[in-house]
């Protein structure tokens, strides 16, 4: 059984579902650490002509409030369930020398965690090519097992979303490493 499991949460709903698939292992004994990850864009943007401009000051703020409010909210629902665990908020709208990915792997390694739960957007093609995945990257760079939840999306391309099977699971199964 794992026993440092750390959550990477950005409120969407593939989060949301990676969120519960944490919780069971949560529950099951192991040690959960949740974080949440401020940033803001890379390339900030003025388009006067447009109406549109960008506050890079603002925009910060705005993505620091954002994960408070999300670590909230995922430490309440744990704590309904009485699962405790240590969020983290990770700062990176001052910095532009790590990406999120590499904060979330930095994170885990750190903290000495032997599995990484993440929730993927399931970006097909060009949008994936476009957005990039933060889920892709953390998988292929992970010092541990990563397990991706994919949001509903997925449905459409008719993949069976494991987050489902998490709470059809009879109590006595774990997951294993390398199982």
């Amino acid at each position: 059984m794992y026993s440092k499991v750390l959550l990477a949460f950005d409120g969407s709903p593939c989060a949301e579902l990676a969120l519960q698939a944490a919780a069971r292992l949560a529950a099951r004994g192991a040690e959960l650490r949740v974080v949440a990850v401020a940033d803001t864009p890379r390339l900030p943007f003025t388009a006067a002509g447009h109406g549109l401009h960008y506050d890079a000051d603002q925009a910060a703020v705005a993505a620091i409030e954002k994960c408070h409010a999300l670590l909230d909210q995922v430490a309440e629902h744990l704590s309904a369930q009485g699962i405790k665990a240590e969020m983290r908020l990770i700062d990176l709208t001052e910095s532009r020398e790590r990406s999120v990915a590499r904060a979330i792997l930095d994170e885990a390694e750190a903290a000495g965690s032997d599995l990484v739960v993440l929730g993927s957007h399931g970006r097909p093609g060009f949008r994936h090519f476009l957005l990039g995945s933060v889920a892709h990257r953390v998988s292929l760079q992970a010092h541990c097992p990563v397990l991706l939840v994919p949001g509903d999306s997925t449905r459409l391309f008719g993949c069976l979303n494991p987050a489902e099977i998490y709470g059809q699971w009879p109590e006595d199964e774990t997951l294993q490493p390398g199982a």
